[in-house]
């Protein structure tokens, strides 16, 4: 038992330095064509079998590239303080989460 949860601490670990490496590269790079799954798996440390075993494939790593991106912002929604928390009214809100998307996509 003790070697298949240290299997997945090293998944764990792995997803995030794969998340890491792919956010720095796509941020370096001109346009997202410029990296290659290769290039996320070097950056990474992984082998491009790790990196297709968890994400399936370029498209399921830019999914959860912008997942772990959004996470914040999801939760600042649903549970946070204004101006993007519930407790915030809409015609407040609205334009605070137009602004926290713009940040995002910039």
């Amino acid at each position: 038992m003790p070697e298949r949860q240290s299997s997945r601490k090293d998944a764990i670990r792995n997803r995030e330095a794969v998340l890491t490496a792919a956010d720095a590269l796509f941020t370096r790079r001109e346009s997202p064509d410029d990296v290659t799954m290769a290039d996320v798996a070097a950056a990474a440390g992984v082998g491009k079998g790790t990196l297709f075993r968890a994400f399936g494939d370029r498209a399921g790593l830019l999914r959860a590239l912008y997942e772990a991106r959004l996470e914040p912002l999801r939760q600042a929604v649903e549970t946070g303080p204004p101006p993007l928390g519930p407790t915030t009214p809409p015609r407040d809100r609205v334009p605070a989460l137009l602004d926290a998307l713009l940040r995002f996509k910039l």
